[in-house]
Parts: structure tokens; C-alpha cells; sequence
């Protein structure tokens, strides 16, 4: 076993101890708590599996991911998680695109990027995303109605420590550039006339 190898199975222990400590807690609030919740608790129980999955299965396995369904999946999260903003979600397009990927990563990819759009909106806005077909590949455009990106960062985004967000380390975007990358794909980011645009393109 390499050092890298290593490295990934020493951090996987350590992730598995915390997160079996969350669920033994989840599951006694869960018990302790009368209705109310349900939509809540399925959430936390659902990224708990997610995160367990990252750390235990063959994250380089490539199988056909129905993006549509993924993406359908993180909004209603966040339709259920957010409280102290209004936005609404609007999503089109064929509901049966496939890509080829893993789809625990491309849920990482597709979660960062829609949660940047939604903290980039103040209090109440919109969140489109359009999923196409050209060719051999399948186009995902996530378009909101925030602040935008500063001009002299728009060409760095994806490279570490370079952002806008007050107190972010850019990090999140480069960990979406390298799933993209793991997967033969492509991003850009444009600013729009009320927002900004994420394209994502990947191979079916």
C-alpha cells in the first residue's frame, strides 16, 4: 500500500468513528421527538449514508447516473434545509439523460454548485438549471440570480484560494474542478445580466 493509499484509509477510520457517533445521536433524538421532523431526520440519515459511502466503497467506479434524478434529489434537500431565505428552484429539461460517472461524486459536484448559487443569492431569488443533450455529451447549466463573481477572479475559479465569498477558501471549487476533471468533463463560470452561470458538460 502506497503512502497515499494509506493516507485515504487512515482518514476514512477516522471519518467512520464521528459519524457512527452521529448516527447513535440522530437516532435517539429521533426517538425522543414526536412527529414533525420526518422530512428533517431523512436528510441527515441520507448524507450520513452518502458520507459512508465516500469513505468505504470504490469511488472509481463508473456507472450510468440519471442527472436529472440526482439533481431533483439536492433540490428538494435544500427546498426542506432552508429557512432564512425564499428561493425557488426551477429545473428543465429530458428526464431521462444519463452520464457515465460515480454518482457520489457527482452529487458532491452538483451539491457545491448549487449551494454556491444559493449563498451568492441575498434573501430571495431563483435557481435555474437546464440539463440538454449535444452530441455525445450532456450539458448542465445551473443559472442564479445572485451577486455575480468579481471579474479579476472569474479565469481562477476551481484553483485553491481563489474566491470571492467572505471567509471561503475556494476549496469547494477546486474539489468540483477535480471531479470534473476525474471525469473527462468540462465547467465554466460566466456572469449573466442578474446573476452568474455554471456549465457543466460530461460524457454519457
Amino acid at each position: 500500500m502506497n503512502f497515499e493509499n494509506e493516507a485515504a484509509a487512515a482518514l476514512a477510520h477516522e471519518v467512520k468513528n464521528p459519524l457512527s457517533l452521529i448516527k447513535m445521536n440522530v437516532d435517539f433524538i429521533k426517538s425522543q421527538t414526536t412527529g414533525g421532523f420526518d422530512d428533517n431526520f431523512k436528510i441527515i440519515e441520507r448524507e450520513i449514508q452518502k458520507i459512508d459511502r465516500l469513505v468505504t466503497a470504490n469511488t472509481s467506479k463508473f456507472k450510468a447516473v440519471c442527472i436529472y434524478a440526482l439533481l431533483e434529489d439536492i433540490i428538494r434537500e435544500y427546498d426542506i434545509s432552508l429557512s432564512d431565505k425564499k428561493i425557488i428552484f426551477k429545473i428543465e429539461g429530458d428526464k431521462n439523460l444519463y452520464v457515465t460517472g460515480n454518482r457520489e461524486k457527482l452529487n458532491i459536484l452538483f451539491f457545491n454548485l448549487i449551494k454556491n448559487s444559493v449563498e451568492a443569492i441575498d434573501k430571495k431569488g431563483e435557481i435555474k438549471i437546464k440539463i440538454s443533450e449535444n452530441e455525445n455529451t450532456v450539458l448542465t447549466q445551473i443559472t442564479d440570480s445572485g451577486k455575480g463573481i468579481s471579474a479579476d477572479i472569474l479565469d481562477k475559479l476551481g484553483q485553491p484560494y481563489n474566491t470571492d465569498k467572505k471567509g471561503g477558501s475556494g476549496l469547494g471549487l477546486a474539489i468540483c474542478t477535480s471531479i470534473v476533471n476525474e471525469h473527462k468533463g468540462e465547467m465554466r463560470f460566466e456572469n449573466t445580466e442578474n446573476g452568474c452561470k455554471v456549465s457543466v458538460s460530461l460524457s454519457k
